[in-house]
């Protein structure tokens, strides 16, 4: 009962924080939506192989501070650790297989260099982990299609947000960018 309660009083802070997280995997790039505002664009890295970064809507399930990686017995806060400093678990999987952390490897950001999650610098996974809470919505997709948008297919109902890139605020208005 405590688990259920912890968990609703989680979703309910997420849907009251207004944030959503898309990932495109075609451009290996991460946006922060704000109340359908744009806060933030950062590169990541995706799986070597389009297949290994899963595609859907899923949720921040979990998030960590120094993450272990098991796989290679390296402690959370090890220079030599690949997850980074910060681990926001996916919903699938419980929070622990899939996820987006920082890297050992900033080299790898921008690139399909991962074995599925969704790696950023340490310095924006970290922001983006002090930012979202648990519960946070995240979609996760390959959209190609983004090139070949119609005029009237670029006016959705959005804010671009203060203190945006000029780049993005330029992608925005030409419809390589599509928000929520």
């Amino acid at each position: 009962m405590v688990a259920v309660l912890a968990l609703c009083l989680c979703l309910t802070r997420a849907a009251e924080a207004g944030y959503k997280i898309e990932i495109d995997k075609s451009v290996n790039r991460l946006t922060l939506f704000k109340d359908n505002s744009i806060v933030k664009v950062v590169p990541v890295a995706t799986g070597k192989k389009p297949s290994l970064t899963p595609e859907g809507k899923f949720s921040i399930a979990v998030k960590i501070v120094n993450p272990y990686y098991g796989k290679l017995k390296i402690p959370g806060g090890s220079p030599r650790n690949p997850l980074g400093y910060r681990w926001l678990g996916l919903s699938l999987g419980g929070g622990g297989q899939y996820g987006i952390h920082g890297t050992n490897n900033p080299s790898s950001i921008g690139k399909y260099a991962s074995a599925g999650c969704i790696r950023m610098q340490n310095k924006d996974v970290s922001w983006l982990f002090d930012t979202v809470p648990v519960g946070t919505p995240v979609e996760i997709h390959s959209s190609k299609k983004m090139k070949n948008i119609t005029p009237q297919e670029k006016a959705p109902a959005f804010h671009i947000a203060p203190g945006l890139p000029e780049d993005i605020k330029t992608a925005l208005r030409n419809g390589m960018i599509i928000p929520p």
